[in-house]
């Protein structure tokens, strides 16, 4: 800008101008008065050779004038001479440059005296005399005037100004520039000014206007400043056309450095003017301009139209702005934050591949900046450019470039992409996931107690359970992605806290399939432990709490399929994976791992500790393989399917219990729990044994027996009695399916008390649902039902009224025997120790314990701890008692078999004995009551007998003098039987005289016997042998043979 509005060297009315103007003005009336207007103008910029002065100089010029002085010239001649707006802009120009110094001079030290109010007022009123000159002519010309000296101004302030301290101190940026320079009357007069030209221009000619600021944007950042100014308030026109001048010079940009060698000064002269236009962009980006957003949309939509159109043509991928998109975000992190917030809906996988695809054909370097210490490519710019971007935009990349990354299904789409660009674009592709996933990393290590949700990346696993899938997935594939995925993982759990961490490794435990997505496990529990020591051994205590939580997730995943199609004809099932037992698999594995590594392993100091834990864990896989055995059984599938999963869920959870091993020591409420639990589950694959269609069922019956035994054994000797009494309770509660016999429910109360109160509501028997269906309806129950009118009895045959079942029910046999026969087996196996000889040695303790609870569950409602066998008159009068007992031991004859196997242990026994006085007197009363006393005993009775006589000669119950009473008995008449059964009764009466002396007897033969062998308890036999004596008189000829059997002892006398 010249310094001299009317003259830059004379200062006389003798310079040529003045008078050119004067002598064609010689016949305006007022011509004198114009020439004084002239002098005194030229008077008060005559002095001034050029801008540099005015803030050289430590005195103003013009601001200690009136304002009169330096406006009243300037309108009369601007109004007489239309010719001199350019002279008056300049003199505008200085005017504002002294005020914007003196201004700005006062802010950096208030002891300046300068008055800058009279210099101000002169500007706004010259500007406001410009701005009604628009508003009057609406001239395009003296709007291009304006406007062109107004760039220049704005450039120079900016210039002459920039370096102050109170610039540098508010720094020195475009948007502190611009509030800087605004701040300042004077220049905020001219802004006014400047916003009615550009306004009048919008409306007429925009390109020219809009050509004249681009060609002012060469200035670069001295007029950067002002554009932001003129993009903010005029949005809706600058930004379209902007980006539209731009895409217009990149193109030609582009063409040109294609088709031939430029010269260096045409690349800084384009550079400078992207440069400009960037700025502009990068400032409406920041305020996040609405214009700014829709045109970017716009323009991204169109090029997707493009790039998706398998049809598109040469002149349209010419059109594409996404290179100078590109150029854009090239030089501004602000624009790239921009487009990823306001775009990313936009942008496909297939736009990145395509784009990318169009964008490596054009040249580099009219695209990518040099930095230094970065490598020249694609990839390496994306990678720094993306430090920049926030967690939000950050996750938005993510999810466009996973796909390219790993999803090879994106690329055969394009059949005419080179196996190359392929390669290059999976590799750039996860290049910048590492690096993304790095900085979250990195960010979760540098500071403490850093949250989920203060990063978007890690709030997305913690917001979705699909997507935290799909990243534990990703870690578990092996390759590039575990790799990958790992440290991401990694990071969102030191961000979660240790219980998330805890459900992140039974997801892991749960989902695996095989040693190697096992080892991912192990990967990222060694880069955890630094940080939470213990979290491997957390994991593995919640592990059934998260397990139950992640069933209860899957459950709901599997309702919400079933509602999306449950209109369609044919429903599939979709299983909750209930039965999946990879997680089984997986913690032996781990297990395994822990016990077979060396010291200097890493795994030693992952620590599981899943031995530590064996009762808890025990106690859950034994519980949950119940649940999956029993309800397995009601599941709609063909056996051999069944028996296929039954066999490995048993095998899983038999070698995971077997491999963490029971310790000696556990705490007192698992041993019970584990005892109860080992004895279901025996029980329940008890019920396989023996069939013919399940070649299976032994094996994995011994097998369970194996680790029930191996738990036992590792436990105090009160375990095994618990296991004992659990095992008894299921197997009798189970009889009438196990053994084709009836059944005793423990808890069932006595079918009549002792006070006579009827019980109508239960049953002595408890049988399953699926047992249930193998009784029929008894006839009368049927003939209940049958009408009361009159029928014939042909009608009834083939009504269906009268079931031909109940007529005959048929006893099916599916191995009840070989059942029997195992059970009792394992019952003896169970209750004893193999010693050095391979021979079972019995824990007597046990025995014991196993006496006791059959006494107490086969004789209940009292009788259990009667021990004193009293007077048969009083037997008498409870023998409804005595006979229920003797019900349940011919219903169950699995009892017997117990009561066998404690004959074996005396005095174990001896326990038994109110079952055995119970089921005596139940024969005993049959013979008192015969109606041909005179006859012999039926068989049945003398059936029952044998047994009794078996099992107390068996058990050193019964004298050896007695146990020829048998023969006598059954030989003679009931009459003559019973004498002699009383004898046996009165000779037990004697044994056991008192109940409190009965019971320490047998305790105290019990606790001799733990020692060594001990005598049978015994008492006088002879003083019970005189009614046999005289039976077998009677009988001589018969029974003579008996006689040396029982008075053995008499006859050696």
């Amino acid at each position: 800008m010249s310094a001299h509005p009317l003259s830059s060297h004379g200062t006389s009315l003798d310079h040529p101008r003045l008078i050119q103007l004067v002598e064609e003005d010689d016949e305006l009336p007022n011509t004198q008065i114009l020439q004084r207007y002239l002098v005194d103008i030229y008077a008060i910029t005559g002095g001034i050779d050029d801008i540099g002065m005015v803030y050289r100089n430590l005195r103003p010029i013009w601001a200690n004038n009136a304002a009169s002085h330096l406006v009243d010239p300037c309108i009369k001649i601007l109004s007489k001479i239309p010719s001199s707006r350019p002279a008056v802009l300049n003199y505008i120009g200085m005017l504002t440059h002294e005020a914007t110094h003196l201004y700005l001079s006062k802010k950096e030290n208030p002891h300046i005296a300068a008055d800058t109010v009279n210099i101000e007022r002169a500007v706004r009123k010259l500007t406001s005399e410009f701005r009604r000159l628009l508003v009057r002519t609406q001239s395009k010309g003296s709007a291009f005037d304006i406007l062109v000296w107004a760039c220049n101004l704005f450039v120079e302030i900016c210039k002459y100004n920039y370096e102050r301290p109170i610039a540098k101190s508010a720094g020195i940026t475009l948007p502190a520039l611009l509030a800087l320079f605004d701040s300042c009357p004077a220049v905020s007069s001219v802004i006014k000014l400047t916003d009615k030209a550009i306004a009048l221009l919008l409306n007429t000619t925009p390109d020219e206007c809009l050509s004249i600021l681009i060609d002012a944007s060469a200035h670069g950042f001295c007029f950067a400043w002002i554009w932001l100014h003129i993009a903010v308030s005029f949005p809706d026109a600058i930004v379209g056309h902007l980006l539209k001048i731009g895409m217009q010079d990149f193109k030609q940009y582009l063409s040109a450095v294609q088709t031939s060698q430029v010269p260096i000064e045409l690349h800084e002269s384009y550079k400078q003017k992207f440069v400009s236009i960037c700025d502009v962009f990068t400032f409406l980006a920041s305020q996040n301009n609405a214009e700014l957003r829709n045109a970017m949309r716009d323009i991204i939509g169109n090029d997707r139209e493009v790039f998706e159109n398998a049809e598109a043509t040469a002149e349209q991928l010419q059109n594409l702005s996404l290179p100078f998109l590109i150029k854009m975000v090239a030089n501004s992190p602000d624009i790239l934050r921009f487009l990823v917030h306001n775009a990313y809906d936009l942008v496909t996988t297939n736009f990145v591949v395509n784009g990318a695809k169009y964008v490596s054909q054009l040249n580099k370097q009219c695209l990518l900046p040099l930095l230094p210490n970065t490598e020249y490519t694609y990839t390496a710019f994306i990678r720094q450019m993306i430090f920049y971007l926030n967690s939000d935009a950050l996750t938005h990349i993510v999810e466009l470039l996973l796909p390219v990354a790993f999803d090879d299904s994106i690329f055969k789409k394009f059949g005419n992409y080179d196996p190359s660009f392929q390669t290059s674009m999976k590799d750039g592709a996860f290049q910048v996931l590492t690096e993304i996933f790095g900085m979250v990393v990195s960010l979760v290590h540098n500071q403490a107690m850093y949250s989920v949700a203060e990063n978007a990346l890690l709030k997305r696993c913690a917001s979705s359970v699909e997507i935290l899938e799909e990243a534990l997935q990703n870690s578990m594939f092996g390759g590039r992605r575990s790799k990958l995925f790992i440290p991401y993982i990694h990071a969102f759990c030191i961000a979660s806290g240790s219980v998330r961490t805890a459900e992140i490794i039974a997801r892991y435990i749960i989902e695996a399939n095989d040693e190697k997505q096992l080892a991912c496990l192990i990967a990222l529990l060694t880069s955890l432990i630094i940080f939470m020591p213990s979290i491997s051994e957390d994991a593995i205590r919640n592990f059934f709490a998260n397990r139950a939580m992640l069933m209860l997730e899957k459950k709901r995943e599997s309702s919400k399929k079933l509602i999306q199609i449950g209109n369609l004809p044919s429903t599939p099932f979709f299983e909750n994976n209930f039965y999946d037992i990879r997680w089984l698999h997986n913690l032996r594995i781990l297990n395994e791992w822990e016990k077979m590594s060396n010291e200097e392993h890493t795994i030693k100091y992952i620590r599981f500790e899943m031995s530590k834990h064996y009762g808890e864990l025990a106690t859950e896989v034994l519980r949950w393989t119940v649940d999956a055995l029993s309800s397995l059984k009601r599941k709609d599938m063909d056996d051999v399917s069944r028996n296929e999963m039954r066999d490995s869920i048993v095998q899983a959870a038999i070698s995971l219990c077997s491999s963490i091993g029971p310790p000696p020591v556990l705490e007192p409420k698992y041993p019970y729990k584990l005892s109860a639990q080992f004895a279901s589950l025996t029980v329940l694959l008890l019920d396989c044994v023996g069939r013919e269609d399940d070649p299976t069922g032994f094996s994995l019956f011994t097998n369970v027996y194996t680790c029930a035994n191996e738990f036992l054994a590792s436990q105090v000797g009160y375990v095994r009695e618990q296991f004992i009494i659990h095992l008894l309770d299921e197997a009798f509660a189970k009889a009438c399916h196990l053994f084709g016999c009836a059944s005793l429910n423990s808890w069932d109360k006595e079918l009549q008390f002792s006070g006579g109160l009827q019980l109508t509501d239960s049953s002595t028997d408890i049988i399953d649902a699926e047992e249930n269906d193998e009784l029929e309806e008894s006839l009368f129950d049927l003939a209940r039902k049958l009408p009361l009118f009159r029928q014939k009895a042909v009608h009834l045959a083939h009504s269906g009224i009268i079931g031909r079942g109940a007529k005959r029910l048929e006893i099916k046999k599916n191995g009840s025997t070989i059942r029997r026969l195992i059970f009792f087996e394992y019952l003896q196996r169970f209750c004893s120790t193999i010693g050095a000889d391979r021979n079972l040695i019995p824990y007597q303790q046990v025995y014991k314990q196993v006496a006791i609870r059959l006494t107490d569950r086969v004789c209940r409602d009292g009788l259990a701890g009667s021990f004193v066998w009293e007077e048969w008159e009083q037997a008498r009068e409870i023998i409804p008692r005595y006979i229920a007992v003797s019900k349940r031991l011919t219903e169950i004859p699995i009892i017997w078999d117990v009561m066998l196997a404690l004959a074996e242990i005396h005095p174990c026994l001896w326990y038994c004995c109110p079952i055995l006085k119970a089921y005596l007197a139940a024969i005993m009363i049959q013979f008192e009551n015969s109606s041909d006393q005179k006859s012999l005993p039926r068989k049945q009775l003398t059936d029952m007998l044998d047994k009794w006589f078996l099992l107390s000669r068996k058990g050193q119950m019964l004298p050896l003098q007695m146990v020829p009473y048998f023969e006598v008995i059954t030989r003679v008449s009931s009459r003559e039987g019973f004498i002699i059964l009383l004898d046996i009764w009165q000779y037990f009466q004697s044994v056991l005289d008192a109940e409190v002396s009965a019971a320490n007897m047998i305790n105290a033969a019990f606790d001799r016997s733990l020692n060594s062998p001990i005598d049978p308890i015994q008492g006088d036999v002879t003083k019970f042998r005189e009614s046999c004596r005289l039976v077998i008189q009677r009988n001589i000829a018969k029974l003579g043979f008996i006689f040396p059997l029982i008075f053995g002892d008499e006859l050696n006398l």
